[in-house]
């Protein structure tokens, strides 16, 4: 469902978007197809990040949005409206976790832990 990154299928033009959805797409001539990819978009855990991204968002109001908001799977999809703004850059500025890092940062700790038979996370999952 969530790739974090876009998929294009060879020959019929079908393209997937990071959050599963096919795209629409112009067949400008055969075979050829053209589908607007918005970029400018990320997924964000709400672990450690929510009083960041209510910061974010209020600080850059109407120009970053909130796309979507999973409950259940703990996560927003974050896309900027302006296209003079990196949302990446501003992630960073922010010491905001992109989820795809989050869930890397989240495994190495966990692998740690399995390896020298811890049992919990002290504090924040990522630090040391």
């Amino acid at each position: 469902m969530v790739h974090h990154y876009f998929v294009v299928s060879a020959g019929n033009g079908r393209v997937i978007d990071i959050t599963g959805e096919v795209l629409p797409a112009d067949e400008v001539q055969p075979g050829l197809f053209i589908s607007e990819l918005l970029l400018d978009r990320i997924f964000v855990h709400y672990n450690f990040n929510e009083e960041k991204v209510a910061r974010l968002l209020r600080d850059y109001d109407g120009r970053v949005v909130v796309e979507s908001d999973d409950n259940d799977a703990n996560w927003w999809l974050l896309r900027s409206e302006d296209r003079s703004l990196s949302l990446k850059r501003l992630l960073a500025e922010y010491g905001i976790l992109p989820l795809r890092d989050y869930r890397t940062k989240s495994r190495e700790k966990l692998n740690l832990l399995r390896r020298v038979g811890g049992t919990a996370v002290e504090n924040c999952p990522f630090t040391a």
